[in-house]
């Protein structure tokens, strides 16, 4: 939904892989949204994630956003992969984030270059908007029987999504088809998108707030900063560890693919992810 995979995977410095949405099955996994959630696997490196992938990619009858879903076969990517580099308002990160990410877009052969997104707060409001109405429209029968067995947090999200109007849901739709399309055909070409998978290095328990490029926001609101934008494109999606933190904690970057191209992506990740 909004990065239940990357998160935790660039907090312990390790590899996560969100697929394309509708080519994984969801068979099984508790809902919190159904238009964004996208199970994938975390694994100490990217050959095991390709090892684990066959075992995710597919069509599955029980689930029927995969009906058109290929399984898993081995891309190569482009000899030289186009990658944007995406930041801007909105896209704030830490100095040592940022100067991180920059160095391990410098050490592959690649062509990288910088790009933003404009509208970001609005995108970003579609996607907290449909986010709610779904998990409320799941939890509902929950919520009204039993309020006191979701966390405060939780279920603020959850009363928040009984007051999104059907004409709210139906302009932040529109909002999602318009940054869908910003994406795939309003940039540069691209094969990858590069952001960090945090805006700050791994969070030390009991931050409640977390500072970075001017921003001073909730530690939970940090942790989606870079990738809510996978989950509402619906891009497959690849965390790598890129370093550590002057504290020593772990510090990840996120390439974002094109729809249906996650072993593509896969390959393109191997290139940065040499000399480890």
């Amino acid at each position: 939904m909004g990065g239940s995979v990357r998160i935790p995977a660039s907090a312990c410095g390790v590899y996560g892989f969100k697929p394309t949405y509708g080519r994984a099955s969801r068979h099984g996994v508790l809902p919190l949204s159904w238009s964004l959630d996208a199970p994938g696997p975390i694994a100490s490196g990217l050959d095991d994630i390709a090892l684990l992938l066959p075992y995710f990619l597919g069509a599955d009858p029980q689930d029927a956003s995969t009906a058109q879903a290929k399984s898993f076969r081995s891309i190569a990517a482009p000899e030289k992969p186009k990658v944007l580099h995406l930041s801007g308002l909105g896209l704030e990160r830490s100095d040592e984030v940022d100067a991180a990410v920059r160095y391990k877009l410098g050490q592959a052969d690649a062509s990288v270059t910088d790009a933003s997104l404009p509208d970001m707060r609005s995108f970003f409001a579609a996607w907290e908007a449909i986010l709610h109405v779904e998990a409320t429209s799941y939890h509902e029968a929950l919520l009204s029987r039993s309020p006191n067995a979701f966390s405060c947090v939780t279920r603020a999200h959850l009363e928040a999504g009984k007051l999104i109007t059907g004409q709210e849901v139906m302009h932040a739709q529109k909002l999602r088809s318009r940054f869908i399309n910003l994406l795939l055909n309003d940039l540069d070409e691209w094969d990858a998108l590069a952001l960090p998978t945090l805006p700050v290095s791994a969070p030390r328990h009991g931050d409640d707030r977390q500072k970075f490029g001017g921003r001073d926001v909730t530690t939970q609101d940090s942790m989606t900063w870079f990738c809510w934008p996978g989950n509402l494109a619906g891009l497959p999606c690849v965390t790598l560890p890129v370093g550590d933190s002057t504290n020593g904690l772990p510090i990840g970057m996120m390439l974002m693919g094109k729809p249906g191209k996650g072993e593509v992506l896969l390959d393109i990740a191997r290139r940065f992810d040499k000399g480890r």
